[in-house]
Formats: C-alpha cells, sequence, structure tokens
C-alpha cells in the first residue's frame, strides 16, 4: 500500500479527492491557506520532500508547513475539503521530518487527535445505515481509516535511523 510519505500522500489524495495525485494542485492548496510564509513552497520543494531528500531547504520548508498546519487546526476536520485534509497531513509530516518535533509537538499531538475524531465519526457515519452488509465496507468504508491513521503515527513519531532530516541549525 504504501511504504513512505511520497506513496502514502499520493494514496490519501487518490482515494480522498478522486483523482490522480498533483504536487501542484497540493501546493496551490497549501498557498490558499496557508500565510506569508508558505510563498515560499515550490513544486520542486514540494517533489524533494516527498521524496525525503535530505538536502533541500528545510527552513522554508518547516516555517511554511508549520505555519499552514495551524490553520489546518484551527478548524474543524469535518470542514475541510479532502484536498485540505491531504495538505494538512502533508505538513505535519514535514513538520516532523524537520527535526522540530518537539517544538511543534501539540501542534502534531493536536492534529492527531482531529484526525482520529475524523476516523471515528467516519465508522459512526458508516455503521449507522440500516441496511449495512459487509460487503459495503469495502466499498464505502471510511475515508481514512486505522491502518492510515497507525502508518501516520510511525511516521510523525519515529526516532530510527531511518529518519534523514537534519535537524535545523
Amino acid at each position: 500500500m504504501y511504504k513512505n510519505l511520497h506513496d502514502f500522500i499520493h494514496y490519501l489524495w487518490d482515494k480522498l479527492t478522486g483523482t490522480e495525485f498533483s504536487a501542484k494542485e497540493l501546493l496551490d492548496q497549501l498557498y490558499a491557506d496557508g500565510g506569508d510564509e508558505t510563498a515560499a513552497l515550490t513544486e520542486p520543494l514540494i517533489h524533494d520532500l516527498l521524496e525525503g531528500k535530505a538536502d533541500l531547504d528545510w527552513e522554508t520548508a518547516l516555517q511554511a508547513c508549520s505555519d499552514v498546519s495551524y490553520f489546518y487546526r484551527s478548524q474543524e476536520i469535518e470542514e475541510l475539503t479532502p484536498q485540505q485534509l491531504v495538505a494538512a497531513v502533508f505538513s505535519i509530516c514535514v513538520v516532523s521530518d524537520s527535526g522540530q518535533i518537539d517544538e511543534h509537538l501539540t501542534n502534531i499531538l493536536v492534529f492527531c487527535g482531529m484526525l482520529a475524531r475524523f476516523v471515528e465519526k467516519e465508522w459512526d457515519r458508516i455503521l449507522e445505515k440500516d441496511d449495512l452488509k459487509p460487503e459495503d465496507l469495502l466499498e464505502n468504508g471510511p475515508k481514512i481509516d486505522e491502518d492510515d491513521l497507525l502508518f501516520l503515527s510511525i511516521y510523525l513519531f519515529s526516532k530510527d535511523d531511518k529518519r534523514i532530516a537534519p535537524p535545523i541549525c
């Protein structure tokens, strides 16, 4: 399914929006929702972040993604569009990768809690149907499920040697 941020963001975008992933559309969404700091993001930087490249402009990435993640955190998760939901997940992953997770831990934890509530509400929505059949779960299951949350939690909080993001000095 997905093994890294690139695969996970592509998977989420495809699943939530129903369209093929586009770095330009992700960037446009970040621009629309972010402040002045977000304007420094570029499409090549988005690609580098998704690919996990170590040699990139971490300061710009961190400032932009932490800025826009505060916007997403201030919203009701049910009110976010599918594109905003993916942009929010991307943003908190970049903050985690930047090596600055300790400074932004509250922001990341709040957003993880929002995602968990979103999954819970998705399951409630599905299970409330009177004519629910097991095969319906495969077709009409939650937009984000427990496996997605598990991957995201491991990605955000594991500190093994596979993490390539250097701390900002």
